[in-house]
């Protein structure tokens, strides 16, 4: 029974089983656990012969350092492992002291307590791939009910490699057309091949077992053309695609040559999944080319004699080609050639260079044939001695050209494919999956239009999706699934292909007819697209142009089973998804109350307290229980019980907050996790609401009334002294038990653990701040285009008897809202009187006020307009920062009385951006002058330098709102240089100064201006200045070319960052000055596009090139810092 079982679990495990290492270890696993085996392991031999253990089990450190060989010369490479490798068959041993041929491993195995061994072939493609070996001791040996199983065993393990490999070649298989003409394959990263089609399997001789897993260059031989290879090589290690010809050799020895075309193929991310490859015999067209070679020698290509650009002879060949005679063409004018002017003088621009060098090459003149038919062709001249006749060689390269446009064609029908199968695959839900299809096929150029439809209620026509011009005026139509000169419904119907080739004569008159007309539609292809074995909709081809030829029929089929299969497979998710939330819920759920349980209370307290902290408010854990709750259960059953419970979990989730969080703890307690409490009296207000709503009298389903009592203890953070979860729990525990304890002389019914229950005096914060022991204190803020401070942060500080100075970090969790306000009057009265006191000294500063949001009222506005109006100081100067993450401010009348604040002329900052949600509303809605950016976006710049695409992104919406970024944080010297290199003009940190009293501010700005480098002085600011420059540059080029600086773009020399380069001591011929003349030449490359089509464009040159600059100077800034400063990089 237990083997069976073993069968069954590894039956089972291979059947889910995605990971080939992760299979091998766990069946291994499942060997030892299940059969009662010592060792279970699996190896195959290397390249020397030496077997290498690729997952085992149980007794492992019998294979540390043993050695077993597949050489058979060798002793041991003649024990069962080798020689059952060379067999494929089965070796067991039951009696491993007394087996001659297992003397190099009789001591070790003995040592470990193995008396017999199994050792069992694994099978893949039908060979020996792997051996499975298993150990028995204390002299069990393998009966023959044993052996049967072991060889099920191996025969499931071998199904199971070959049904693991069989998925992974199916991943790649799905983008590719096996119906194409050409030889097509598919490599993994590493070049091997996992698919090749019929065609190319008829081109090589080679049979699919031979070619799969083998490196892509086998069929080279050593007549191929060393430079040729190099050239596949270095266009695959850098991801290019690669087009050309190659000698290859097929199976049986005759060599062909092969027309090469390889794509990489990247996913969404730009991650290399592959390589695609084309491939056509062009041996007779090499052969071809090799005759005319021969007869161009001897004449035969048209040639000419030119003076003055008149014919004074010409060979029959030059006159064949035109159909004239020789009479007719010599003497003439070559103008005769020409279809137009045009192509006549831009051979008679090529002149110049033939005057200069002697020769000259066009290609690709248009000529016109005798009967009208154009020709293309290449001229090649030689200018003569006598420096006015020209010899011109004309060849006809017509047919080539059209060749290589039907290759084109091919090609891009193929990557339409491939890219649909990896987006499909991506496809959120499947009206995306739908409109994804449509829009990268009709991207891809080889189609005009593209729409799926199915019929609807009412069987009319529903566009569900489409792409391409016309699209939208389709779904206007009305048009029945039983029209019978509809394409779509046709196929909808008939469920098959329809291709129709001419619409221009048949469809006139329908309703379509004129948008036929408008876009020039002339075929179009529809074909049924199926869901889940059932019809589902059809996908409509739609081209200006009679191209659906066999090729693209095939693909355009492929593409609708594509999108076929990838919604099933979406289906399937969906459907795996729905059962996982289901245990999730259950999971996570208490089945009593339907209330989150104390699993998921765990996660969701983690996340309030992060929540306080970062908004500075308060959290209330509290522990709730039920008073005489008990007797309920006694007298009326748990049943009762458990519907009194799920009552009051009702009333509780109707009763608290959007943002309050409760949880069944067990019994009758539950934990309310109470959020965004500016003081203990909100806290009151919501406590006393819970205590009315569980006290209601509760009507059970029985008819019967009954009533309980409530009693809660609470922890508050961050007040509380830990960061431990569950160490609040406890303490709301205990204040629970000490409430519950004074039931008969309470005045409430909770308590908050470390209070007393009667409190009748102010904490110490409080105390200090009414006994005057408030000082202000600056932090300077530097203009980083003078270099000079122009403004100060005035910070609270309170000192007690002792001497001891407290920071805000201390004092302010313990302080209300009247308490606040309070303490900005007290800093504001004071920095008034101090700026007056700078301002005898020469120093006009502004200076910032912190201002809480509970304190914005029309009381407060009057008290600011008291403090400043009897002073000389312009309240341009005083800025008010609000914490940026505060709701409060979201009300119409605060946003009032700030802006009546405004009115009277002081500035307003919305401070900490980014530290909370709703930034940019809260930006729209309020009448900020001033942002300032959370310093924890910029003092971490050291170690996460890519967060100055956030600093960038925020200075830039800091210029369109037209409101001014000051940036803190700024705590060493070199994020002080990245963030002045990135323009940003107000700084604060540490890095300038630390907060200061008023006499040591004094003495701060007594000390002369600093005078900074023209050039970035640290590799982080040399990142910023890349990354702005970048921006520019690539904003330049999307939005007015006319504006770009072409030699700046093309030179390395004269670009900003060399010179910064040359400054930081970087190098010529460095990695960093290598990658940076990398991206100037994608910047040439982007130009060369650019003069040919701004549609055309490659964006993603510049973003690679971009980005590999940016990693260079940052492993530079990485290593600089642990590099002595006169080290040379």
């Amino acid at each position: 029974m237990a083997l069976n079982t073993l069968l069954t679990q590894i039956h089972l495990t291979i059947s889910v089983a995605e990971d080939e290492s992760a299979l091998l270890q766990h069946l291994c696993e499942i060997a030892v656990q299940q059969a009662g085996l010592k060792l279970a392991f699996i190896s195959r031999p290397d390249a020397q012969g030496r077997f290498q253990f690729l997952a085992a089990a149980g007794q492992v450190d019998y294979l540390k350092d043993l050695f077993i060989s597949s050489d058979a010369q060798i002793p041991e490479g003649q024990g069962p492992a080798g020689s059952a490798w060379r067999e494929a068959r089965a070796y067991i041993d039951n009696d491993f002291a007394n087996a001659p041929f297992l003397t190099p491993w009789k001591e070790r195995a003995l040592a470990y307590g193995l008396t017999a061994s199994a050792i069992l072939p694994l099978f893949r493609n039908g060979k020996v791939w792997a051996l499975l070996s298993v150990y028995s001791g204390d002299g069990t040996p393998f009966d023959d009910v044993l052996r049967t199983i072991l060889q099920q065993m191996s025969l499931q393990i071998s199904r199971g490699l070959e049904r693991l490999q069989d998925m992974q070649r199916l991943r790649f298989l799905r983008a590719s057309v096996e119906a194409l003409d050409g030889g097509v394959t598919i490599a993994d990263p590493q070049r091997h091949f996992v698919y090749a089609n019929q065609a190319f399997l008829k081109l090589t001789g080679y049979t699919e077992e031979e070619v799969l897993g083998r490196d892509c260059k086998f069929l080279q031989t050593r007549q191929t053309d060393a430079q040729t290879v190099r050239e596949i090589a270095m266009a695959l290690a850098q991801e290019q695609s690669y087009t050309g010809d190659i000698l290859n050799q097929r199976k049986d020895g005759t060599l062909f040559w092969n027309r090469l075309h390889i794509d990489p193929v990247l996913n969404d991310q730009g991650t290399l999944t592959g390589f695609i490859g084309l491939q056509q015999d062009i041996t007779q067209e090499r052969e071809n080319r090799n005759l005319i070679q021969t007869l161009l020698d001897n004449a035969a290509v048209g040639i000419m004699v030119v003076r003055q650009r008149h014919i004074v002879q010409c060979n029959q060949h030059m006159a064949d080609m035109m159909g004239l005679s020789l009479e007719r063409m010599i003497g003439q004018d070559t103008r005769l050639l020409y279809p137009d002017e045009a192509n006549w003088e831009r051979v008679g621009q090529a002149y110049s260079e033939l005057f200069q060098t002697g020769t000259t090459i066009v290609r690709r003149i248009a000529f016109s044939h005798a009967d009208q038919q154009p020709l293309l062709i290449d001229a090649f001249g030689t200018l003569l001695e006598d420096q006015e006749t020209s010899i011109w060689t004309m060849v006809d390269v017509t047919e080539s050209v059209q060749q290589a446009q039907q290759l084109k064609k091919q090609q891009k029908i193929f990557q339409a494919l491939a890219v649909e199968a990896d987006l499909l695959l991506q496809g959120r839900d499947v009206q995306d999956m739908l409109q994804t299809t449509c829009t990268r096929l009709v991207d891809m150029e080889v189609f005009h239009t593209i729409g799926v439809v199915r019929p609807d209620p009412q069987g009319r026509v529903q566009v569900l999706a489409g792409a391409g011009p016309g699209i939208e005026k389709m779904k206007s139509y009305q048009i029945h699934m039983d029209d019978p000169s509809c394409l779509s419904a046709r196929a909808w119907r008939e469920q098959k292909t329809i291709v129709h080739s001419d619409f221009s004569s048949s469809q006139a008159d329908r309703p379509w007819g004129q948008i036929l007309a408008t876009f020039g539609w002339s075929s179009a292809l529809a074909t049924p697209v199926w869901r889940d074995g059932k019809p589902f909709a059809v996908i409509t081809f739609i081209s200006t142009e009679p191209v659906f030829d066999g090729d693209t029929i095939t693909a355009c089929e492929r593409a609708a089973s594509l999108l076929g299969h990838s919604l099933d497979e979406y289906d399937l998710k969906e459907r795996l998804r729905f059962l996982q939330e289901q245990e999730a819920q259950l999971a996570r759920t208490d089945l009593v109350t339907g209330l989150p349980n104390r699993r998921f209370l765990e996660t969701q307290m983690e996340q309030a307290m992060l929540r306080a902290v970062r908004h500075n408010r308060l959290l209330a854990v509290c522990m709730l229980d039920l008073d005489n709750f008990k007797p309920i259960n006694d007298t009326y059953g748990h049943e009762i019980g458990d519907e009194v419970l799920m009552m009051l979990g009702k009333r509780l989730s109707n009763t608290l907050r959007k943002t309050d969080f409760i949880a069944r703890y067990g019994g009758d307690e539950f934990v309310l996790l109470l959020e965004d409490l500016a003081e203990h009296a909100d806290l009151a207000q919501l406590l006393k609401k819970i205590e009315e709503i569980i006290t209601v009298p509760i009507r059970l389903s029985n008819g019967e009334s009954v009533q309980v009592g409530v009693s809660m203890g609470i922890a508050l953070y961050p007040t509380a002294d830990t960061d431990q979860a569950d160490q609040l729990l406890r303490w709301s525990d205990q204040a629970l038990y000490e409430i519950k304890a004074h039931k008969a002389d309470r005045e409430n019914c909770w308590m908050v653990f470390g209070e007393d229950l009667h409190p009748d005096q102010r904490n110490p914060a409080q105390v200090l701040l009414d006994n005057g022991a408030l000082e202000v204190w600056y932090q300077p803020i530097l203009d980083s285009y003078t270099c000079k401070t122009v403004g100060i942060e005035a910070l609270a500080r309170l000192r007690d008897a002792e001497g001891n100075l407290w920071t805000p970090a201390r004092f302010l969790p313990e302080l209300k809202t009247r308490d606040l306000t309070t303490l900005m009057k007290g800093v504001l009265s004071q920095a008034l009187v101090d700026l007056a006191v700078l301002d005898g000294q020469g120093y006009s500063l502004w200076v910032s006020v912190n201002l809480d949001a509970h304190s914005v009222s029309a009381e407060c506005v009057e008290c600011l307009r008291a403090l400043i109006a009897p002073t000389r100081i312009d309240p341009s100067r005083i800025t008010l920062e609000i914490l940026e993450g505060d709701d409060f401010l979201e009300q119409s009348s605060s946003i009032e009385h700030l802006l009546e604040m405004k009115r009277f002329g002081v500035h307003l900052a919305l401070d900490d951006l980014g530290s909370a949600y709703g930034s940019l509303l809260r930006l729209k809605t309020l009448p900020v002058d001033k942002i300032k950016l959370d310093q924890a976006f910029v003092r971490t710049l050291e170690k996460h330098p890519r967060d100055l695409y956030f600093v960038n992104t925020v200075q830039d919406l800091s210029t369109s709102l037209g409101v001014t970024l000051v940036v803190e944080g700024v705590e060493t010297e070199d994020i002080l240089d990245a963030v002045t290199v990135a323009g940003v003009s107000f700084l604060q940190g540490y890095a300038i100064a630390r907060p200061l009293p008023m006499k040591e501010l004094q003495q701060f700005l007594r000390r002369p201006a600093i005078e900074r480098s023209t050039y970035p002085h640290t590799f982080l600011g040399l990142y910023a200045l890349h990354l702005s420059l970048h921006s520019v540059l690539e904003k330049t080029m999307r939005q007015n070319l006319r504006l770009m600086n072409y030699k700046e773009m093309v030179d390395p020399g004269v670009c900003p960052l060399h010179r910064a380069m040359q400054h930081l001591g970087v190098s010529e011929g460095s990695p960093l000055d290598q990658r940076h003349r990398e991206y100037h030449k994608a910047l040439a490359e982007m130009i060369s596009q650019l003069s040919v089509s701004r549609e055309a464009l490659d964006w993603c040159i510049m973003e690679q090139a971009q980005n590999a600059l940016g990693e260079a100077i940052l492993d530079a800034y990485a290593s600089k810092r642990h590099r002595p400063a006169d080290e040379e990089l």
